[in-house]
């Protein structure tokens, strides 16, 4: 009875009810032997479903460790060092505020790095207010949760905690129907559960905006120039957010983050793409963790830096969807990522398995030839 209570408590996959059912007929059991049988039985799927939970916990511990470290080390004290006005303040810095701006897509990768940054985050209590911290891009008022990021060491040798501030920003490519309004409902519910503003931007805006930089007399949707704007208006909105004359710390020392989602799978993607585009050997990388800094334009010659980051860089995909289903958190998935109608997933779902196969499985392939 024990054992089954403590299995009760178990996060896995395998059905109480069968356990239960199990337990029920223990009493119908006469022999010794079979009472033995049965408590072995037990405890053998205790033992393991304990080893699975374990083993799905350490990976829960990866994305935010491997999060944390990312932030601290190839973000922030890199950001620090370079400015050495900032630096005065560390560990806790009290002088400069970081805003870091998600692009959030709805999908399992952008959404486990929402869920792993907010969780290093704290956000007092008092600044707390459903009726109107929850902003879109429509609105012309803005009013920022105050939050502090803690990237301590794991070892909890080191501090850094340094205020920031939390904005997504989620584009609807408008070309999926009502799966692409159901993944910016998805991303939208998430950021007014945690106090996040929200900002939304949709295809029909670039065509309709005449004064748009990729506005043309025949703009048509592709991956490449839905890219470039995107990087376009993340670039903006960052620039807006820290500009904001009507921020309560418009001249203190802000800086500003575009985190994205990318992960490891994704590096090893590009990589195999540069191969097959040709590349030099000299050229073969995969993705930065953080690229260099870049001046965001600012009112009275201000000096304002801006980054892009890659949080997830260290963490597989796999990693991602054990942290997801851990938690329970809910995902959206994009039907197109499974056709092979562009060159990077005929790569990941045509290539990669073949060479898998050929190395003799994913982890030899990762070994021997991405390193």
């Amino acid at each position: 009875v024990a054992f089954v209570a403590s299995y009760s408590t178990m996060k896995n996959r395998l059905s109480f009810r069968s356990i239960t059912n199990h337990a029920l007929r223990y009493d119908q059991l006469n022999s010794k032997r079979n009472r033995v049988r049965f408590s072995n039985s037990i405890i053998r799927r205790y033992i393991d479903s304990t080893a699975l939970c374990s083993t799905i916990n350490q990976r829960h511990e990866k994305i935010i460790s491997s999060v944390r470290e990312s932030l601290r080390n190839n973000l922030v004290l890199t950001h620090l060092s370079e400015h050495k006005s900032m630096k005065e303040s560390y560990p806790h810095s009290r002088n400069s505020t970081a805003v870091l701006l998600l692009a959030v897509s709805g999908g399992c990768d952008s959404v486990a790095l929402f869920h792993s940054v907010l969780a290093l985050t704290r956000q007092p209590a008092s600044h707390v207010n459903h009726n109107n911290t929850i902003l879109c891009k429509q609105d012309n008022t803005r009013k920022e949760i105050a939050r502090c990021l803690y990237l301590d060491s794991d070892d909890g040798t080191s501090l850094l905690r340094i205020p920031c501030e939390l904005y997504v920003a989620h584009f609807n490519h408008e070309q999926r129907g009502e799966n692409s309004d159901e993944d910016e409902a998805l991303v939208r519910s998430l950021c007014n559960k945690a106090n996040v503003p929200f900002y939304c931007y949709s295809w029909s805006d670039v065509t309709n905006d005449d004064n748009s930089s990729l506005a043309t007399t025949n703009l048509t949707f592709s991956q490449d120039v839905a890219r470039k704007w995107r990087r376009r208006q993340m670039i903006d909105l960052l620039t807006s957010l820290l500009n904001d004359p009507n921020h309560d710390n418009a001249k203190a020392n802000r800086w500003g983050a575009i985190l994205t989602a990318h992960h490891r799978d994704d590096a090893e993607e590009t990589i195999l793409l540069k191969l097959l585009r040709g590349a030099h050997i000299t050229n073969l990388s995969g993705m930065e963790d953080r690229s260099e800094g870049f001046e965001l334009d600012a009112p009275d010659n201000n000096h304002t830096i801006g980054y892009f980051a890659k949080p997830l860089l260290g963490v597989r995909k796999s990693d991602i969807f054990d942290y997801l289903i851990y938690h329970g958190y809910a995902w959206r998935e994009d039907e197109s990522n499974s056709e092979s109608k562009y060159k990077r997933n005929k790569v990941r779902n045509q290539l990669i398995p073949l060479l898998c196969e050929i190395a003799g499985g994913e982890d030899a392939l990762h070994v021997s030839c991405l390193g």
